[in-house]
């Protein structure tokens, strides 16, 4: 990343982050040019990132319908317990009725088993939808950088060709190089657009009854609200056609 330029002799010399200086041709238009590469830079890596989060997921088994798995071995292990435990006190005990044993048994291990059961599966199920939730938010956001990054990038070219030395200052002297509101500005639309994507259910349905400004007012300004009913007016035959699809699957 671009942090300062120092101009000596119609020169700059411009630094990094890391200390590293290159020796770069003066013109007016240098500190957009600066702050371009820093937005285009800042872009590349978070693709990089958020890639490398979607690789590590097996989507295959995310996009899967939710498997109870630790219910299953829940309601197999009190069985299990209640017929084990039942050989032994019949092999033991004499004087208890076979029908009472196997109540008192089947309450106590279902007295134990459930809420233990019951636990692990909801915690189960809650990183599955979070799995679903993140997955979708990356895809989104990812969606977004890459055409976010086209666009950047033209306009990086169109600053580098419109060069010219017509406010020169021939003095010497040390700029920073003050990205904030551009890298500010980046990272507020990728925050908008992950959470669009991972909370699309919720936010289409406002959308489709037009509370999607009053729900968005709080946490966005007006700029990005459009954004999202822009987002939603282009996604949204796309995620009517996957709801739909995805209930003809679990019939």
């Amino acid at each position: 990343m671009n942090t300062e330029y120092t101009y000596i002799d119609g020169k700059v010399i411009v630094s990094d982050e890391y200390g590293n200086k290159i020796q770069a041709e003066y013109y007016d238009n240098l500190d957009k040019v600066l702050i371009q590469e820093n937005v285009i830079e800042t872009i590349d890596n978070r693709i990089k990132e958020l890639q490398k989060e979607k690789d590590s997921y097996d989507i295959k088994k995310v996009n899967k319908r939710y498997n109870p798995i630790y219910a299953y071995v829940t309601i197999g292990a009190t069985l299990a317990a209640t017929v084990i435990g039942l050989l032994i006190a019949k092999s033991i005990y004499s004087d208890i009725s076979m029908t009472d044993y196997i109540l008192i048994s089947s309450m106590a291990d279902i007295g134990i088993a459930l809420p233990i059961g019951t636990a692990f599966t909801w915690a189960d199920y809650t990183q599955h939808k979070d799995r679903i939730k993140n997955l979708k938010g990356i895809d989104s956001e990812l969606e977004f950088l890459k055409l976010q990054l086209e666009k950047e990038k033209n306009y990086l070219n169109n600053l580098k060709n419109d060069k010219c030395r017509e406010k020169e200052n021939t003095e010497f002297r040390s700029e920073k190089v003050n990205d904030l509101d551009e890298l500010r500005d980046l990272r507020n639309c990728m925050s908008l657009y992950y959470n669009l994507g991972s909370n699309d259910k919720k936010y289409y349905k406002y959308y489709t009854q037009g509370k999607l400004d009053k729900k968005l007012q709080k946490e966005y300004d007006v700029i990005s609200i459009e954004k999202a009913k822009k987002y939603f007016e282009e996604k949204g035959p796309t995620l009517v056609l996957r709801r739909v699809s995805k209930q003809k699957n679990q019939k």
